[in-house]
């Protein structure tokens, strides 16, 4: 299920999660395009971000992290 469009309490429109991701994405550019990244995406219970980050980046085909890496908390 896709989240959609919310409003925040200024009345901005937010985008879904994927198009955030995908404008984060293209700015990467070429860079370790070829390694795998792992991102944490926080949402609130509206499922709107809260924060987004990138956890690790790893190999060809993983990305080894640890669990006390990946808890926000």
């Amino acid at each position: 299920m896709e989240p959609g469009p919310s409003r925040s309490g200024s009345g901005a429109k937010r985008q879904p999660i994927l198009g955030v991701m995908h404008k984060i994405l293209l700015r990467e550019g070429q860079i370790d395009q070829e390694k795998e990244h792992f991102w944490m995406v926080g949402l609130d219970v509206g499922r709107r971000p809260l924060f987004i980050e990138l956890v690790a980046i790893g190999g060809s085909y993983h990305a080894n992290i640890k669990p006390a890496e990946a808890h926000f908390g």
